[in-house]
């Protein structure tokens, strides 16, 4: 039975993969939920993932249904929290701009103030996907 390269590097994959989804003593991580407060198994990972792999509704009426308006908050408390400010802060301007639009009356400016959401959720996934590349290496 010989040195298997194939198997090695397949091991090493599986178990280098394995290795972001524990804590440092080892454990499994509980997988991210929007909401999570700072804890010793708290998902860096999870989190990011969860923002970088965002469905953005593509109907703007979608955007300010109460459901998605409260995972974006759980969400943005879930950054805050766990001092990722810097990827949270295109999320919490977002709510506002979504919050906004719930509130106005002028349909044209709801829906401006709604689209203009979008771009900040956009940048949110972008600023996620790149911290959990930089996470990741």
């Amino acid at each position: 039975m010989g040195f298997n390269a194939h198997k090695w590097i397949k091991d090493f994959k599986f178990n280098r993969l394995n290795e972001m989804d524990r804590d440092r003593a080892g454990k499994p991580i509980k997988g991210f939920v929007p909401g999570d407060m700072f804890r010793s198994d708290f998902d860096y990972v999870g989190m990011l993932r969860y923002s970088a792999e965002m469905e953005i509704p593509e109907d703007l009426s979608q955007l300010s249904d109460p459901a998605f308006l409260e995972t974006l908050n759980a969400l943005f408390e879930s950054y805050t929290d766990v001092n990722y400010h810097t990827e949270a802060q295109d999320l919490g301007i977002a709510i506002d701009w979504i919050e906004d639009a719930v509130k106005n009356d002028d349909v044209q400016k709801m829906r401006m103030e709604l689209d203009r959401s979008t771009d900040y959720l956009e940048a949110h996934k972008k600023a996620a996907a790149k911290t959990l590349k930089d996470f990741v290496r």
